[in-house]
């Protein structure tokens, strides 16, 4: 996925490699996200196959809100976006509210997305979370947002920032976590 920007709006994108080379050619598959303004695309796949885009969108008054659509493959939305979370608390809107950067995490047969919230110029960029409590990930009640931050500023250790992270596997099979962190 890739996203890129005009003076005017800001999508998201699926792009393919022409081969295995990573610093090889590409070819554009399609436009995942429409709108003003969508960054941030990572894809939740269920264990049943189906596919779902998950991504941050701003509304009319320039809030990012997290926003999930439903996909017919890699490279195709198939359904309107549905708002998952918005940026409500004040935690979250630091400068301004943001909801951005969802990456889904699978843990003991649990399913979330840890997101970033506020500004990411701010001190105060955070990670929250959604666990999903239901059974339609479509539906916005199947899922409940942490009350604060799960991960935020320690002035004490002097950590600030520490939003923006993906989840992964090392190469031994230990799930990571990486966030970066300002310092």
């Amino acid at each position: 996925m890739t996203t890129a920007t005009s003076t005017t709006t800001t999508c998201t994108y699926a792009i393919e490699a022409d081969t295995t080379d990573p610093l090889g050619t590409y070819h554009f598959k399609g436009q995942l996200s429409s709108g003003s303004f969508s960054i941030d695309g990572s894809i939740l796949q269920q264990p049943d196959g189906s596919l779902y885009l998950l991504y941050s969108k701003a509304d009319s008054l320039n809030v990012n809100s997290l926003v999930i659509a439903p996909m017919s493959n890699p490279w195709t939305t198939s359904g309107p976006p549905v708002a998952l979370s918005r940026p409500t608390n004040s935690w979250e809107t630091h400068i301004r509210p943001v909801n951005e950067g969802p990456t889904v995490l699978r843990h003991k047969g649990k399913l979330f997305i840890v997101f970033s919230v506020s500004a990411c110029e701010s001190p105060d960029y955070s990670l929250a979370m959604l666990t999903f409590t239901g059974s339609n990930v479509l539906d916005p009640a199947s899922w409940t947002k942490s009350t604060t931050p799960v991960f935020t500023r320690s002035d004490t250790n002097w950590v600030f920032g520490p939003g923006h992270n993906s989840f992964f596997t090392s190469p031994d099979g230990t799930p990571r976590s990486g966030t970066p962190i300002t310092r």
